[in-house]
């Protein structure tokens, strides 16, 4: 077993501003349904505390001016792989008809090309998003952890398979955005928003071809610039900025450093530098450690300490295919995302959304039949359970210092409040096939997923429910989309960094669970519980198993030492510690804050 001490009186010491545990449990996605076979999941992520919301991937919801085309061939679409090889060429229509009419300017592209805002603006359809802001808003205030401040991070651009070229007009681009922000920020009065729309992201990974078709990166910087004025002429309270790079390790790349550096010079706003995570090459969750400290130094070097680093969309593979939707959803990547949360930590970053957390592509919930009780349904998958034992850690936020674990498969947050002391460990063996969506599962193991239900076409929704919650109440009949493009090949991508480092490994001593240490407790141990994820696990809440009967505990002099051999790879548990007389062994405050 491998060795952990625990210092309960003595605060963590990192990258953090704050030696707390950092609200980077945030997700891609919508807790409403985005499309006819995909669940409403608002009690889930209000029982999985999903406060931080990056509106991302609604396919039309949040999409200014894109264009959804069921025939264009270079398409990445991530809706189709589950579905059923007889149904694909009608759920292909149905998906871009689908989407087309939920779009917010479908005259956009019309008033840019004729130099038109008032054309640009026709017809605007706000009625879609105004209902999934305002339901995901009242969803994240009604969460038991809303006390902690929840987010709505508003992607400003595309969904997925939403086309590639550039706006043809900044300026009337820049005013739509406007439009927006005056709509779900500084105006709620037409949209009925409870509050207002705080984060502000312009664009998704322009440094990919198939998002932003140009290598000539001024172009994204003219356009940053042009929207990000124009944001805070409206609304000075309000959070800017980009670039959501899809390289997030790109030590002094374009859309990192580059940025940052076109903003110091010409004075454009920025608020937070926003950047991705998907070790793809080496499935090592300590390569955020490398990829946000590489963005600490970009940020510090420019002068912009103070700017937020975000990780916008984050999981150990971006690759979109029916093997990879179960492999994300495993015990093996439950231990990836556990560590990679402990890990965030551990470095600077201010905020993190996992993509996705809905029943979507890459999503915490799927459609598959419980493996510990084969006649039930599945509540979930064990990386949302994840997300509920690191949402436990909110209850404990003071992070308290730990021995080294890195250096082994185990990974591991310890935190404090009066009376209880939770333990969040994580044991992952890398393993470089997780990421590649050409492997199988460990095991074969598959989960159902949902898939976009073909059963009626557009005019066939018809009912007021459908209406109301995929169209806010509109019938989708009388929506229309003239945003269409012609999409040219896809321009070189822009030069990046080598991969992340391969770190090594001593697994034979993480390999048999653990052996915790937590320094100076005795006699004041009430009472201790642990809860479990493992592959076979009970999926039917969002809280794993009970498998405290499964731990030995005991005093030795001035030390309290739980010893679990079951901790072992592929899982993650959560130790959960009361005590009592907790007022006379306070934890010193910290004496250093970034």
């Amino acid at each position: 077993m491998f060795r952990i001490q625990i210092d309960p009186k003595t605060p963590l010491s990192s990258g953090n501003r704050s030696a707390e545990v950092r609200q980077v449990n945030g997700v891609n996605g919508s807790p409403i349904s985005f499309m006819p076979g995909f669940p409403d999941l608002q009690d889930q992520f209000r029982q999985l505390g999903l406060i931080h919301i990056r509106m991302h991937d609604i396919y039309g919801v949040c999409d200014i001016e894109p264009y959804f085309d069921a025939n264009r061939a270079a398409n990445t679409n991530q809706l189709l792989p589950n579905v059923p090889q007889d149904q694909q060429d009608r759920a292909r229509n149905f998906i871009a008809d689908f989407n087309n009419a939920r779009v917010i300017f479908p005259n956009a592209v019309k008033g840019m090309k004729k130099f038109s805002s008032s054309l640009a603006k026709k017809d605007a359809n706000y009625a879609p998003t105004d209902y999934y802001l305002k339901q995901t808003i009242d969803n994240i205030d009604t969460a038991a952890s809303s006390a902690s401040g929840g987010e709505i991070m508003f992607r400003i651009g595309r969904s997925n398979d939403g086309g590639w070229e550039l706006p043809s007009n900044f300026k009337i681009y820049a005013e739509l955005v406007g439009e927006l922000v005056k709509r779900y920020s500084s105006d709620l009065s037409k949209s009925g928003l409870p509050r207002k729309v705080k984060y502000w992201e312009i664009w998704n990974e322009p440094d990919l071809p198939f998002f932003w078709n140009t290598d000539d990166v001024s172009r994204y910087y003219e356009f940053y610039a042009t929207v990000a004025r124009k944001i805070r002429s409206i609304d000075a309270d309000v959070k800017i900025g980009g670039a959501g790079a899809a390289f997030g390790l790109n030590i002094g790349g374009a859309f990192l450093d580059g940025l940052l550096a076109y903003c110091r010079a010409k004075n454009v706003p920025i608020d937070f530098l926003s950047w991705h995570f998907y070790p793809s090459e080496t499935a090592d969750p300590q390569n955020i450690l490398d990829a946000a400290d590489g963005v600490a130094a970009a940020l510090d070097a420019y002068g912009y300490s103070e700017v937020e680093s975000i990780c916008s969309e984050w999981n150990v593979s971006p690759y979109a295919s029916y093997l990879m939707y179960s492999k994300v959803q495993s015990a093996q990547n439950a231990a990836f995302v556990a560590s990679t949360l402990i890990g965030m930590n551990k470095c600077r970053v201010d905020h993190a959304h996992y993509y996705r957390g809905d029943g979507g592509a890459f999503g915490l919930f799927n459609d598959a039949f419980n493996p510990a009780i084969p006649n039930a349904k599945a509540f979930c998958s064990y990386v949302a359970q994840t997300f509920k034992l690191y949402n436990e850690m909110f209850d404990t936020p003071q992070l308290l210092s730990t021995s080294d674990a890195g250096r082994t498969g185990v990974s591991i947050l310890a935190g404090s409040s009066s009376g209880k002391i939770n333990i969040l460990v994580a044991n992952y063996r890398i393993d470089k096939s997780l990421p590649q969506m050409y492997t199988p599962p460990v095991g074969n193991i598959y989960y159902n997923q949902h898939y976009v239900d073909t059963g009626r076409s557009l005019a066939e929704i018809t009912d007021d429910w459908s209406r109301e919650h995929w169209f806010g109440g509109q019938d989708p009949t009388t929506l229309h989309n003239n945003n269409e493009v012609p999409q040219q090949a896809w321009a070189p991508t822009l030069p990046s960094s080598s991969p992340y480092p391969i770190r090594t490994r001593d697994y034979a001593q993480s390999a048999g669970g653990v052996h915790l240490v937590i320094n100076d407790l005795a006699g004041r141990v009430d009472g201790i519980k642990a809860h479990r994820l493992y592959e076979g696990g009970d999926l039917s809440g969002v809280m794993p198993p009970d498998v405290s009967q499964e731990l030995a505990y005991w005093y030795d002099g001035n030390d309290y030492i739980i010893e679990d051999g079951n901790a072992k790879e592929s899982t993650v548990t959560l130790y959960t510690i009361t005590l009592r007389d907790w007022h006379r062994f306070q934890p010193l405050p910290p004496t250093h804050k970034r």
